[in-house]
């Protein structure tokens, strides 16, 4: 487990160039593993981990909640 976690640790720090331990308070971040998806949660200074053998369930539209999101025409 510890060799599990030091690679999802690796993989935030390699994808934000900071470590885990700047995650704000209610950040959330999911990452998508061969064999499952992994959420890591902070929350009240406390990191919590959850792991499901279940895959995100990919969809062709945006939400329109974020900045970042295509437009609706």
């Amino acid at each position: 487990m510890d060799n599990f976690m030091k690679k999802i640790f690796e993989a935030f720090e390699n994808e934000y160039g900071e470590p885990v331990s700047t995650m704000q308070d209610g950040e959330i971040q999911v990452f998508e593993l061969k064999d499952c998806t992994v959420i890591l949660t902070f929350k009240n200074g406390v990191l919590g981990v959850n792991a499901t053998a279940d895959k995100p369930i990919k969809c062709d539209f945006a939400s329109g909640m974020f900045k970042e999101t295509e437009s609706e025409d």
